[in-house]
């Protein structure tokens, strides 16, 4: 007996060994093991590449992930979908049809499951631009045993057969198969646990080529393995790589050559948005506590630094430094707080050459010449002189704020009752420009000499307003208000802020006015100001390393300075063409009241008749757009406001060197992200 359980034991083994070469004859290795990492199968010149790992712990039941379910259940995602933006701009019926799509794929796969055999592992999606504006791409998911069985059994007739006609037109060249399912070709190939499946054959065939080191992949690059092969701090990030110049020209990006009517912030933006002078982007999207997005774009910085305002030519500095600045300086409820270091010289140079030609020529040929300056140390004749000037006192530093814009009472004269201001709200919200200087006595006497000499400008600033703290350092500054109400009052005047002698330029006297108690109650020892926002702190913790800037943004107040603008914005998007509508009702006044003059031309007692019948129309007309289409456009904005409560605070920071530039944004949202993609919500 025991003889004959050897020979049955001997004959298994040979059985299993015949069994294993025979598989591995037929279809592949089952003991190997798959690919250390899918980076050396992404092609070097894809315009597109983004990795996730673990993708399976992202979703309770296919399709729908967890941070859908749960982000669907807070207030802030429900006023975010009654947006306008949601409902006009976001492919609402495209992404609700993906998703049913998506649902139906289980089913179709059967007995595959989606996450176990095919995507719950690691997927990484890449792509390249088609000359015709569609997309070439391709996918690599590691698959379960039984997916790469399937794979390697598509090769044989009897398989795609049993499958009925689900797969037809199936053919094979260079280790990649082709074939057609569901009305749409599909390209299939397989390396180790690797499967690659995409839509265009030539991506596919060169991704499989990589496996054989038959080309060059985006692991080769260095830095591609600074910015994505290194360790990640957030355990399972998003990895991604995109070219951004080539995406620019997909999307439609390209701004062209600037126009006579551009803004100066749009003649920037054409100059610098060129897809020449951009490469690759890479870098990680982690989602933890917040979401932080960190890249590092490869740009031509001998073309962009000339045009970029001195933006690009700043000094690196310690954000945690720069934010503490920020945080003694500005009023606590600023929606926005931002300081960088910059060329300031050339960023003057570049705001100078923005200004409307028109107002150019006013100031330089009537204004400007006639300034009559006390101090030798200014004797500037136009605005480029002055910025010149300007920018040998000043350092090469700025930072800026922004807050909700109040009525406000300036300083009154002894014996006179104090006057309110009422800002316009086209004006926009109160803005603070901070410059550190060198030496206070020198920016005191520029400052000083500036104000004295616009105070004999009458005609143009007929009221110059002091604003004074003789107990507290003697601090006083100067608003002047301006003529010509399209502009709001200007404040200006030196402090010393955290040590370091400041000017400090605002709109409004208020907002100087702000910043000065701010400074005295900071340098007392009291916690205000923004550095005493929850929010603020909160935000604190990305403001780590160096770098030539920062920006923080407050969600909550950023809606505030907007609602204010609504009925600017309201305005110009809804005003009527009045030209046009007074000639089509002259037209219908005409043939109802007067048709004997239809097709003449009016004489003055005829235009006299004619203009009162309009005027009363046209008043009506211009009621109803007032108190009727304006407050419901107002209304509807204001709805769409609510969506940023979506985010609470945001921060950006950015540093570049010869070659990259290196951005930094962290978001804040109503719900916690953490490894399992929101399951646990937040405050």
């Amino acid at each position: 007996m025991k003889r004959f359980l050897k020979i049955v034991a001997i004959l298994a083994l040979f059985m299993l060994g015949i069994g294993y070469v025979a598989f591995r004859v037929i279809f592949f290795d089952p003991f190997a093991g798959g690919p250390a990492s899918l980076d050396p199968l992404v092609p070097k010149d894809v315009d597109f590449m983004v990795r996730r790992k673990g993708l399976k712990r992202d979703f309770t039941e296919f399709p729908l992930p967890r941070l859908f379910a749960s982000l669907s259940k807070r207030e802030e995602w429900k006023d975010f979908v009654r947006t306008r933006l949601y409902r006009e701009e976001i492919p609402v019926a495209a992404i609700e049809q993906a998703f049913a799509e998506l649902a139906t794929l289980p089913a179709q796969i059967a007995p595959l499951d989606v996450m176990a055999d095919i995507a719950g592992r690691e997927v990484l999606l890449c792509g390249r631009y088609r000359a015709d504006q569609s997309i070439a791409w391709a996918a690599i998911a590691r698959g379960s045993f039984r997916m790469k069985l399937i794979v390697d059994a598509l090769a044989f007739a009897a398989v795609r057969r049993w499958r009925g006609d689900l797969i037809s037109e199936w053919s094979e060249k260079e280790d990649v198969q082709s074939f057609v399912a569901q009305g749409e070709r599909w390209h299939l190939a397989r390396v180790d646990d690797a499967i690659l499946v995409g839509n265009d054959f030539e991506l596919v065939r060169d991704m499989r080529k990589l496996a054989d080191a038959d080309g060059l992949s985006l692991a080769d690059s260095p830095q591609y393995r600074a910015q994505i092969l290194s360790a990640s701090p957030a355990g399972r990030p998003i990895d991604f790589a995109v070219d951004v110049g080539n995406s620019m020209r997909q999307f439609g990006l390209e701004l062209g050559p600037p126009a006579p009517d551009d803004s100066g912030f749009r003649r920037i933006a054409r100059d610098l948005l060129v897809p020449e002078r951009f490469g690759p982007a890479l870098g990680r999207v982690a989602l933890g506590n917040q979401l932080d997005l960190t890249f590092s774009a490869t740009i031509d910085r001998p073309a962009l630094a000339p045009l970029a305002a001195g933006l690009l030519d700043g000094t690196s500095g310690d954000f945690a430094q720069a934010w503490n600045f920020c945080g003694m300086a500005f009023p606590a409820k600023v929606a926005a707080a931002v300081h960088v270091k910059v060329d300031m010289r050339k960023l003057l140079r570049r705001l100078e050459s923005l200004i409307d030609p028109d107002w150019r020529r006013i100031l330089n040929e009537d204004f400007f010449p006639n300034l009559k300056f006390k101090s030798g140390q200014i004797q500037a004749r136009s605005l480029a002189e002055l910025f010149e000037s300007f920018a040998g006192i000043v350092g090469d530093e700025l930072a800026f704020a922004f807050e909700p814009n109040d009525p406000y009472s300036p300083p009154a004269a002894p014996g006179v009752d104090p006057v309110i201001e009422y800002p316009d709200p086209r004006h926009g919200p109160r803005l603070a420009f901070i410059l550190p200087a060198g030496d206070r006595d020198i920016a005191t006497q520029f400052v000083t000499s500036l104000v004295d000499a616009l105070r004999t400008r009458v005609r143009e600033v007929p009221t110059v307003y002091t604003w004074s703290y003789p107990h507290i350092d003697d601090v006083k500054f100067s608003e002047l208000k301006l003529a010509d109400g399209s502009f709001p009052n200007v404040a200006i005047g030196v402090l010393d802020i955290v040590g370091r002698p400041c000017v400090v330029i605002t709109t409004t006297g208020a907002m100087l006015d702000e910043i000065c108690v701010q400074k005295m109650t900071s340098e007392s020892g009291h916690n205000t100001g923004l550095q005493s926002e929850l929010a603020f702190r909160q935000a604190q913790e990305s403001a780590k390393g160096f770098g030539q800037g920062f920006a923080y943004l407050s969600s909550d107040r950023l809606r505030r300075v907007c609602e204010e603008l609504c009925v600017v914005f309201a305005e110009d998007e809804t005003r009527p063409d009045w030209v046009k509508i007074r000639r089509e009702a002259e037209a219908r006044v005409i043939a109802a009241k007067h048709p004997e003059l239809r097709g003449k031309t009016l004489d003055a007692k005829q235009r006299l008749t004619v203009d009162l019948l309009l005027d009363d129309e046209i008043e009506q007309l211009e009621r109803a757009w007032l108190e009727q289409t304006v407050p419901a456009r107002i209304e509807e904005m204001k709805r769409d406001l609510r969506g940023l409560s979506i985010f609470r605070w945001a921060t950006l920071l950015f540093s570049n060197d010869e070659r990259e530039l290196d951005l930094k944004l962290r978001l804040a949202a109503p719900i916690t992200f953490g490894d399992t993609l929101g399951d646990t919500l937040g405050g």
